[in-house]
């Protein structure tokens, strides 16, 4: 009998890469990729990213060539409709069954951008919040990377109250229902 971890760890295929959850053994790779898209202070360390997993690893995804990750998105689920700084930092606040896909993280090895792998994992989260009936989608970024996330549905709500990190930030989100 296949448990549900299982069965959302069904492999997604595109021009070689494919996306899986995250498992503990990825962390090295995790905190490479975020120390190279990140700055000091948007950046996570073992710890937290070795929480995250434990917490919802079902909403921790990484994208893969072969074996190799070259990248990430995670997240949690949440009632809550509006992201929130503390939520960054406290994993143990999934809520499987909350409304909202939260989106923490996205990063991809500065060797693979322009290849379409961060849309591979956006879409991947759209494809698993729609299939697990949730409202959307929520995630804060920079100004710059606005326009980004335009094109692929999110709509931009304005400036964040999230302030863990440098800001501004520009909280979007992308409507299921």
């Amino acid at each position: 009998m296949k448990t549900e971890r299982q069965d959302s760890d069904r492999r997604e295929q595109s021009g070689g890469f494919h996306i899986r959850t995250a498992e503990l053994k990825d962390i090295g790779a995790i905190n490479g990729i975020d120390a190279a898209c990140f700055d000091a202070l948007a950046a996570s360390d073992d710890a937290l990213v070795r929480g995250r997993i434990s917490c919802y690893a079902d909403h921790f995804w990484v994208l893969c060539d072969g074996e190799r990750v070259v990248g990430y998105l995670d997240g949690f689920s949440t009632g809550r409709a509006d992201l929130e700084d503390e939520m960054l930092t406290h994993p143990e606040q999934h809520e499987e069954d909350g409304a909202w896909q939260m989106l923490f993280g996205l990063a991809v090895d500065p060797a693979y951008q322009g290849r379409g792998c961060a849309s591979m994992l956006l879409r991947h989260a759209e494809s698993e919040a729609r299939r697990q009936g949730r409202s959307g989608l929520v995630l804060t970024c920079r100004e710059r990377l606005v326009p980004f996330y335009r094109k692929l549905g999110f709509r931009d709500e304005g400036i964040s109250a999230h302030a863990l990190a440098d800001g501004p930030w520009h909280q979007m989100r992308l409507l299921l229902k």
